[in-house]
């Protein structure tokens, strides 16, 4: 912590996220008497909302993309006081497939055929259930598929 006088006040500052206790002595003197006290100073733990840190670029795709797409969310978001969990949905279901894989990774799958646009929302909550959600756009570009011959009955 830090610690500002001014002749007849004392502020002290506890360093950012910390909590705990501190014994403190503060001592007087006025050129002929002195005196001094200690106290102690305690700082409660609060639990800090989460944090956006990162950064998610929107996503432009083409329909029926092979390669899974990857993000570790613990990149992105931040609480300084422990683990997170998180969620993901979508705008417009439909467009894309997206999952939360082993607590951290988000990981998103081409669904046949689909394209359009939708906004995915990531949310990040706290053991207290404090959250924080970022959105993405993506665009799934159609492709043009080749025709096939459907059935023909004789």
């Amino acid at each position: 912590s830090h610690s500002f006088d001014d002749g007849d006040s004392l502020m002290i500052v506890p360093h950012p996220n910390w909590s705990g206790s501190a014994q403190i002595h503060v001592s007087v003197f006025d050129g002929e008497y002195s005196d001094s006290k200690d106290f102690e100073l305690v700082v409660n733990p609060v639990d800090d909302d989460p944090f956006v840190d990162g950064y998610l670029p929107d996503l432009y795709l083409y329909e029926d993309f092979e390669d899974t797409l990857r993000e570790d969310l613990r990149g992105i978001f931040e609480d300084v006081d422990g683990e997170l969990t998180f969620s993901v949905a979508f705008e417009t279901d439909g467009i894309v497939s997206g999952t939360v894989v082993g607590d951290t990774m988000l990981t998103l799958t081409s669904l046949q055929d689909a394209n359009g646009v939708t906004e995915m929302h990531i949310t990040a909550s706290n053991p207290t259930r404090a959250s924080v959600t970022d959105t993405v756009l993506i665009t799934v570009f159609g492709e043009n598929d080749a025709p096939v011959l459907a059935d023909m009955e004789l």
